[in-house]
């Protein structure tokens, strides 16, 4: 089944039904995405009736230099975005680029956020010989498991050349099993644009785009092994890769993939992080291409409850936001209800990554984000 398959009647006669009461909102999503957002925010928290706040989170952000020097930039940000909450986590890079040791940084930046940032932990897969390095990543991970502001693990095969049938990712798996706590793996399933032009820029460091690094159906014998595990597949098999004419590009197969594992197995969820890509200047055009209709896709598939959105777009000021705006507007092109948006937008990585829930009367006693209005 590809992407773009033509729906069934019966596919285009639910489109046809989820379209007509969403006609208001799709013009405002056009013509003011602001107001949009603004909405969502009251409809969302007004839909509320069990005491919890709603708010917005997005468990998909990376370390960046802009904020690097003071991370309260980074909350600072979260709050000019209507993001309550962020989920910050990055892999070790073959090639050193920072003076400080990621898990480190990340866990830091966390505990001294009240709140508002958590954090995966990491390790460094990319040793020529694991076998000789194994217990020291190992310790590594699970040390960094057990603080309180860590929620689980990120693993980034494309960008390490990790294959995902290697025992770095069984000895991953078993540490994971082993913890008392942060049971929830992120793993970035699909091809990455540094297999392309764009890692010709970085000489010196590796990056693998083959099916070995980026076909989710290698995880699903972890998943059926330890089921205490979450796994959450970012970005769910999306194409950063459009052009058929690279070794590199798998017509969209890998969404489907990704779909079908999370029907199938309760422990997986999806995120639609960084598919509403827009260049900094260009921001009415998508980097990457397709992610209307993974939305439709996953929408005709009633996979909607397992879907979180994610930005992946704190590499610099406002991205956050912009990716935030994008992807409400296409999640109402798409067809979401009301109830399936604000589910994308808190819930669903409340409920995988375990972020805690606050209460309608303050929670944790953080200032709740107000609504700002910015330029699209």
């Amino acid at each position: 089944v590809t992407l773009f398959k033509k729906p069934s009647v019966n596919h285009t006669l639910v489109e046809m039904k989820s379209f007509l009461p969403n006609l208001g909102l799709r013009l405002l999503s056009v013509l003011s995405p602001e107001r949009l957002l603004a909405g969502e925010l009251k409809r969302c928290s007004e839909a509320r009736h069990d005491g919890e706040e709603w708010f917005i989170v997005d468990p998909h952000m990376h370390v960046a230099p802009w904020f690097e020097e003071d991370p309260n930039e980074l909350v600072e940000e979260l709050s000019l975005s209507n993001v309550t909450v962020g989920l910050l986590y990055n892999p070790y890079p073959k090639m050193k680029f920072h003076s400080y040791d990621m898990n480190e940084y990340t866990q830091q930046v966390a505990e001294h956020s009240k709140g508002r940032v958590y954090a995966l932990s990491s390790l460094n897969t990319t040793h020529s010989n694991w076998t000789e390095h194994r217990d020291e990543e190992m310790a590594r991970l699970a040390s960094f498991l057990e603080m309180p502001a860590v929620l689980g693990t990120k693993l980034a095969p494309p960008h390490t050349c990790l294959s995902l049938t290697s025992d770095i990712v069984a000895d991953v798996f078993e540490v994971m099993h082993s913890a008392s706590k942060a049971k929830v793996l992120g793993i970035h399933i699909d091809t990455t644009p540094f297999c392309g032009p764009l890692g010709d820029m970085m000489p010196g460091i590796d990056f693998c785009c083959g099916v070995e690094n980026v076909d989710p159906k290698h995880l699903k014998p972890y998943i059926e092994k330890y089921p205490d595990i979450t796994v959450v597949l970012l970005h769910s098999g999306h194409e950063f890769l459009p052009d058929e004419d690279t070794p590199y590009y798998y017509n969209f197969d890998y969404v489907g993939d990704s779909i079908e594992m999370a029907h199938s197995y309760s422990n997986v969820w999806l995120s639609m992080s960084a598919w509403f890509a827009t260049d900094r200047k260009a921001t009415q055009k998508l980097k990457y291409p397709g992610g209307l209709q993974n939305l439709q896709r996953m929408k005709r598939a009633n996979i909607t409850h397992k879907l979180m959105w994610g930005s992946d777009a704190s590499y610099y000021r406002g991205g956050i936001r912009r990716n935030l705006l994008r992807s409400i507007q296409a999640m109402v092109r798409a067809g979401f209800t009301q109830e399936e948006r604000c589910w994308s937008l808190m819930d669903a990585a409340v409920e995988a990554f375990g972020i805690p829930r606050r209460t309608a009367q303050g929670g944790r006693g953080d200032e709740k984000p107000a609504v700002v209005a910015m330029e699209a």
